[in-house]
């Protein structure tokens, strides 16, 4: 089930009703940013996996270019105005 409608339009809940219903059913919900998917996790039935989709592309392929990868992705506005300098 793929459901595509405007902000406020009852997506989390018509999701939410439609997996109470079917409690012998599994369900993944997927969310685009941790908070929601973290807050969905809280409110979905125990028959819903809930998580982003970041982590879900970190677990299938990510994990692969672990040592790729950084732990601190962060920079300031200096750090991009000493890089156009040099």
């Amino acid at each position: 089930l793929k459901v595509v409608a405007c902000a406020g339009s009852g997506k989390t809940t018509l999701l939410r009703a439609y997996a109470r219903a079917r409690p012998d059913s599994r369900f993944l919900y997927l969310a685009y940013n941790a908070s929601v998917g973290a807050h969905a996790k809280k409110t979905f039935p125990k028959n819903v996996t809930c998580a982003n989709i970041h982590k879900l592309a970190y677990q299938r392929i990510g994990y692969k270019y672990q040592k790729k990868l950084r732990g601190d992705f962060s920079f300031t506005g200096n750090d991009l105005t000493r890089e156009r300098l040099v």
